[in-house]
């Protein structure tokens, strides 16, 4: 179940599209949840606390349960909008810097309710990996154009590029992206 929500929460996945250009370095740029994300979690927050009151309502209503046995049966989906409503609270505060120099990448910031601070060189990461990644939203499948510099600690990989496949690169592009890369940084294409 932990492996399942740090995957959840891998940076790639909240961003949305991302290009770096690494071309010249030093290079210091943000990465912070996209806009969005917070506020869908915020709508649908306001949901499971609807859908909790509302069938607290109706199960009163019915004069059958007890308000204690009422609000019992209605915890799950208030819950539920108490969770998504702090993770929609911890989106807005999450960002980070990152600084990409000559001998490697400085991170600072927060992300979700992890703080973060650290240097790393080029060689303690795996190298560049390129994939795509296909995640499931809702009942249909999406695809996703991910190259990431990879770090033997998955949380502290760093997505370099990020893009729907719909509207992204060529596979021959993507690759020679991920290629591009790895050269700038000087580390192994996974």
């Amino acid at each position: 179940m932990i492996g399942l929500l740090k995957r959840q929460l891998e940076v790639w996945r909240w961003v949305g599209g991302i290009d770096l250009d690494l071309s010249s370095l030093p290079v210091t740029i943000r990465q912070a949840p996209a806009p969005l994300n917070a506020a869908l979690l915020v709508v649908a927050g306001f949901g499971g606390f609807a859908a909790g009151a509302l069938a607290t309502a109706v199960l009163l209503s019915s004069g059958e349960l007890s308000v204690a046995s009422a609000l019992l049966l209605a915890l799950p989906s208030l819950c539920i909008g108490a969770g998504l409503l702090y993770l929609a609270a911890l989106s807005y505060r999450s960002g980070r810097d990152l600084a990409f120099a000559s001998d490697g990448v400085t991170v600072r910031g927060r992300w979700f309710r992890r703080m973060e601070n650290w240097f790393a060189p080029y060689s303690a990461f795996d190298g560049v990996e390129a994939r795509a990644q296909r995640i499931l939203r809702g009942s249909y499948y999406r695809t996703f154009y991910v190259i990431e510099l990879r770090h033997p600690e998955p949380e502290k990989s760093i997505p370099l590029f990020v893009c729907a496949a719909a509207a992204g690169p060529s596979e021959e592009v993507f690759q020679q992206k991920a290629k591009n890369y790895a050269q700038t940084l000087d580390v192994a294409s996974l």
